[in-house]
């Protein structure tokens, strides 16, 4: 606190108001369901902005870096809901991972069903 004395008089003692600091947007909040993401801004040494988001969906703290603003918030979005619906494995998976596994699965045909007993008598 700071204490003044008012030039009207010489007896009177007033505070002087607090000024509450300014809020900076950052960093923003993502949340889904009981899931929180953050997305962080830092000044590059280029003079740009990048954007990071922690992932600690394998129990480790991963950041994800995006250049723009946009693809940040949109990739905070996507893994808060995924870790709202607890699918922690698709959460840890980087891209490259993710399109191997798509393109894994849809190679694989599950195996054809033996036919009915009842049909063999």
């Amino acid at each position: 606190m700071s204490w003044r004395i008012s030039r009207n008089t010489s007896d009177t003692v007033h505070m002087k108001k607090h000024e509450a600091p300014k809020r900076t947007p950052w960093p923003r909040l993502t949340k889904i369901g009981r899931a929180t993401v953050n997305i962080y801004r830092r000044k590059m040494p280029s003079g740009n902005w990048a954007y990071r988001i922690p992932n600690y969906s394998s129990g480790k703290r991963r950041f994800d870096c995006h250049p723009d603003e946009a693809g940040a918030i949109e990739t905070a979005t996507r893994l808060a809901r995924k870790l709202s619906e607890r699918q922690h494995v698709a959460a840890n998976m980087t891209n490259s991972e993710a399109g191997g596994f798509a393109a894994a699965s849809e190679r694989y045909e599950p195996p054809l069903a033996p036919p009915l007993a009842s049909a063999v008598v």
